[in-house]
């Protein structure tokens, strides 16, 4: 029996404040985890996380499913 596959993928960005650099090197690795913890709570899934010192980047897979204002 034939079966169809929805795929979703979102880049969602997120910046500081004022675009403030405060995402230094030894906040970027803790910050990175704990999107990506709460992208999964959210039973999402992260593909990449990244950024500079006044953004992040999140890539993340959706399921049919859900719905992207849940993840937000």
């Amino acid at each position: 029996m034939p079966s169809s596959h929805i795929a979703s993928y979102f880049n969602l960005f997120f910046s500081t404040k004022d675009r403030i650099r405060m995402i230094g090197p030894e906040w970027e690795s803790r910050l990175h985890s704990y999107l990506g913890g709460i992208v999964k709570g959210s039973e999402a899934v992260p593909l990449e996380i990244g950024g500079i010192e006044d953004h992040v980047h999140l890539l993340v897979s959706l399921r049919s499913k859900h719905r992207l204002d849940y993840l937000l």
